[in-house]
């Protein structure tokens, strides 16, 4: 197993969950993201824990040091502890989980070590634990490497972990457009040979993946894309592959879904629903298509319509529907006012 000596600051109060868990004669070392993240050089937003201790005895343990412990996802090996009231931290039990075709929770299985347990993750750069006690880096699938040359690649073989959980297509692509990462071949080829696992994968997990990258990325176009090119799109929004090569006239320079990316990275702040919009308010352009002017009569119309039923089936909130389909129905007022105002 690859050890690093490094000297990495997440705080007292996490550190002293891993000295409470050593006092009781159990492994502890903080996983996942937290790792990743500290490792670019931003702070976490979570920490999260990898144990060898059972859910029982993370209670046992923590409540006999004085601290609050909370069952939020026990089933799965998870407690929350906290021990000043402020700092909440999740700590699991070593495991793996995978996913049954037509099922939205994991069957977890309990792992033996720290290896085993990180061997399960999806990506090497989120494959690597850190023992904040003796100032270690656990990477045993080279994800400090990976890291610092900017790959996303799977941890073992890329069809076995994409099989788990199908949803992990969307993850590499998000992690692709937030991070600006290169994704590797062979983790970019595994996942297209499976990816009509997510043919099962119920759409509200795929709307989570597509609202972190428009809310955490600078150039969501990347995550779109990378949906695309491996075929994942098709079990979200399969209408945008009719944007594909449908060329438009003057003043536009680029086809339909060039159109639609360079709207949606355009969208500077962030916000879920306008870069929705963004995607979407050119989407019904094929179905009216002329050879004639106009070009594209009502689109935005077509538009909103599809968009409705796009963002219905995806499970959006009524709200954020209403907001969008709003958008994309009035988008062409402002151009229809140039047009009058350079005619007079």
């Amino acid at each position: 197993m690859k050890q690093i000596k490094m000297n990495l600051d997440f705080g007292r109060e996490a550190e002293e969950i891993c000295r409470i868990l050593r006092r009781h004669n159990y492994e502890c070392y903080i996983v996942g993201g937290a790792v990743r993240d500290k490792l670019l050089g931003k702070e976490p937003h979570d920490i999260d824990f990898a144990t060898n201790a059972t859910p029982d005895e993370i209670e046992r343990v923590f409540q006999e040091e004085g601290c609050k412990t909370y069952p939020t996802g026990k089933q799965y090996g998870t407690i929350t502890v906290t021990c000043d009231g402020e700092h909440f931290f999740e700590i699991t039990t070593y495991r793996g989980e995978k996913y049954i075709r037509g099922t939205r929770k994991p069957i977890v299985t309990w792992a033996e070590s720290i290896e085993e347990d990180l061997s399960r993750r999806d990506f090497t750069i989120n494959a690597m634990a850190y023992d904040p006690i003796e100032k270690v880096l656990i990477d045993p699938f080279g994800g400090y490497e990976d890291l610092k040359k900017g790959v996303i690649r799977a941890v073992g073989r890329p069809e076995e972990r994409f099989k788990e959980d199908p949803l992990r297509i969307f993850r590499m692509c998000r992690f692709a457009s937030t991070l600006h990462f290169n994704i590797d071949e062979r983790t970019f080829e595994g996942a297209k040979r499976v990816v009509d696992e997510l043919s099962w994968i119920p759409k509200e997990r795929m709307t989570e993946e597509f609202k972190k990258a428009f809310t955490k990325s600078d150039k969501p176009s990347l995550f779109v894309n990378c949906l695309v090119e491996t075929g994942a799109m098709k079990y979200y929004i399969p209408e945008i592959y009719d944007t594909i090569g449908v060329e438009q006239p003057p003043p536009h320079m680029e086809t339909v879904y060039e159109h639609l990316l360079l709207t949606t990275d355009n969208i500077k702040t962030r916000d879920y629903e306008l870069r929705m919009a963004g995607l979407l308010h050119d989407i019904g352009k094929p179905k009216v298509k002329r050879k004639e002017k106009p070009y594209f009569p009502k689109h935005e119309e077509v538009s909103a319509k599809m968009a409705e039923k796009i963002l219905e089936r995806t499970r959006h909130s009524r709200r954020a529907i209403d907001k969008v389909v709003k958008l994309i129905k009035t988008h062409m007022i402002l151009w229809h006012r140039k047009l009058k105002d350079d005619l007079q």
